[in-house]
């Protein structure tokens, strides 16, 4: 049995958005950084499947990637530069990659409770992983 771990998951995802040049927060915004950053999250949804011997092998598991900007026009590049993930994949050591698909566009919401007002876009992924053969 070799049961998929988030954790590693996460790390794969929040490596390739860094990869991008990207500044990337793990479930918090980066310390002392201003936009535009990304925050990854690993959120409920997904589940785990397989054979008979082994039923929980294969995973999808739920990512979702918080674009912050100063600007709507920023927040949506950051946005553009995430799916990026759909085409360039992941590294899991163990696990390979069968696919990364868009979930859910985040479309563009402005928050006026900070001054100046930001301006963040949510989109989430779903990554389906089985252990290498």
């Amino acid at each position: 049995m070799s049961l998929p771990s988030v954790r590693e998951h996460t790390d794969a995802v929040i490596a390739a958005l860094e990869a991008l040049g990207l500044t990337v927060g793990d479930a918090v915004a980066p310390a002392g950084i201003d936009p535009p950053y990304v925050v990854v999250y690993a959120i409920p949804g997904g589940g785990t499947a397989g054979p008979l011997a082994t039923p929980h092998d294969d995973a999808v598991l739920v990512y979702q990637v918080t674009c912050v900007g100063d600007s709507r026009k920023q927040a949506e590049w950051l946005e553009d530069s995430a799916l990026s993930l759909l085409t360039g994949g992941i590294a899991v050591t163990g696990r390979r990659v069968l696919w990364i698909a868009l979930d859910l566009s985040g479309g563009v919401q402005r928050d006026d409770q900070v001054t100046p007002p930001k301006f963040w876009s949510a989109p989430r992924f779903r990554i389906a992983t089985t252990p290498e053969a």
